[in-house]
């Protein structure tokens, strides 16, 4: 039976190590979606968790909109490319209101409660 020492099962990663190191490769959690995202947009929201799903592009930042009522409780994760900070709001009948997901410039995120967003406010 062969047994390999710790030191010489780690030598045989090094070359993998190595070519992740060289190519600019590096596993990530949650490399599952795309969060595509066009140059024109300050941040995109995405239908399914993790960027994936049907796509809608926040072109500019004012201080608090409604998201169009096609995309009204179906927000699921958003990507923050050149805003400084976006927070998605669900409305109650009420009058309260809860953050569902907030997240700043070069943030990819997954909602903090799923489809239920109505209004965000962005920040530049």
């Amino acid at each position: 039976m062969l047994k390999l020492s710790a030191r010489s099962a780690g030598l045989r990663l090094l070359p993998a190590a190595v070519a992740c190191a060289i190519l600019g490769l590096a596993p990530s959690a949650g490399a599952e979606g795309s969060y595509e995202c066009s140059g024109s947009a300050v941040a995109c929201l995405y239908e399914g968790a993790d960027g994936t799903g049907a796509r809608h592009e926040i072109t500019r930042c004012d201080q608090y909109a409604d998201l169009p009522r096609e995309w009204w409780d179906r927000v699921d994760s958003a990507r923050v490319t050149t805003a400084g900070r976006i927070i998605l709001f669900s409305y109650y009948a009420s009058g309260g209101k809860e953050v569902v997901l907030e997240a700043g410039r070069g943030q990819y995120v997954n909602a903090l409660a799923a489809n239920k967003a109505d209004s965000f406010q962005c920040h530049s």
